[in-house]
Parts: structure tokens; sequence; C-alpha cells
């Protein structure tokens, strides 16, 4: 009898206890009684979760990156080299004269004070060339005076501003 042949006949099996021997199964048995996600529907359940996870690593990323201000069609951090604007005090009225060619929308004002500094924005609307004086009742017995040119720009979603942090200019009692 040969043992190759009579493992695979049933009839042989059952007699001799074919314990620990594999049997072949055919994949429609193995279907026959369980349920399963069709092909078709796991598909649509993976590119929605992948549309999902780039959308939430959009919106993370956006944070890193800001959105250009810009005047003109120049950034307004280039603007900013092309600001002029001579400041002068006299008690508590700041005297400014634009002599750039760039318009200033804003000034922001820092007061110090007895060791402590305060910040006031002023909206000014100066255009190029012009000149304004505003009142700033903190500053007649303030210690040091610093004015820095604010521009305003368009960014794709909305306005924008940009303070000229390199333009620091420091205004004494009477005079630039």
């Amino acid at each position: 009898m040969n043992v190759k042949k009579s493992l695979s006949d049933p009839t042989v099996c059952a007699t001799l206890g074919c314990s620990g021997m594999r049997k072949s199964v055919s994949i429609p048995d193995m279907k026959r009684g369980r349920k399963g996600v069709s092909p078709i529907i796991a598909t649509v359940l993976l590119i929605a979760l992948v549309v999902v996870i780039a959308a939430i690593i959009f919106f993370w990323a956006k944070r890193f990156v800001g959105e250009a201000c810009e005047k003109g069609g120049t950034s307004t951090e280039n603007k900013c080299a092309e600001v002029n604007l001579e400041v002068s005090r006299a008690g508590s009225t700041l005297y400014l004269d634009n002599q750039g060619n760039v318009a200033i929308a804003k000034v922001r004002i820092k007061i110090n004070s007895g060791g402590s500094e305060s910040v006031v924005d002023e909206d000014v609307n100066l255009a190029a060339g012009l000149a304004t004086t505003i009142d700033v009742p903190d500053i007649s017995g303030a210690e040091e005076v610093t004015i820095l040119p604010v521009l305003q720009g368009a960014a794709k979603s909305s306005a924008c501003e940009d303070v000229c942090e390199n333009l620091e200019i420091e205004v004494l009692e009477g005079g630039e």
C-alpha cells in the first residue's frame, strides 16, 4: 500500500487516524460562512482615509507658512527700505514728515517712562511727501520715545500690516 495514496484517500485516513496531517482546503470552502469587506468598499475607505490625512497635514503645515504681505507688487518688508520718516517732538505733539516714496498707514509709538514701556498705535494714513501732527498725551513726561512706521499691504486673503522693525526712530524733545 502506497502511503501517499492512502493518506489522500478519506477511507484510509478514517481507518488509520490521520491526525496531524493537513487537509487541502479550497478557497470556496474558506469563504463559506465568513463575511468580509468587499474590495470596492475597502478601496473607497482607503481613499477616504488618505484624503482625511492629507487635509489634516495641509492645515497643520499651513500654520508654518505665512502669506506674504505685499504693497504695490513688492513685499512690505522690502518696502520698509524705501521709508524715510522724519519725526520731531514738542511736548505731547509729534511732527511727522514722510519724505520717502511709500505711504505710511500707522505709527507704533514706544514710550519709555520711569522704566516701564508702553506701546501706542496711531493711524496716520500719511501719503508719500506729506506731513502731519499727532497729539499723544502719554509722551509729555516720557524719557524716551521711539517711532516705528507701519505699512499697510494686502495678502491673498485679507489686508495686512507690517511693522518696519529695523526703522526705529528715536525722538528727542524739541528736535530730531
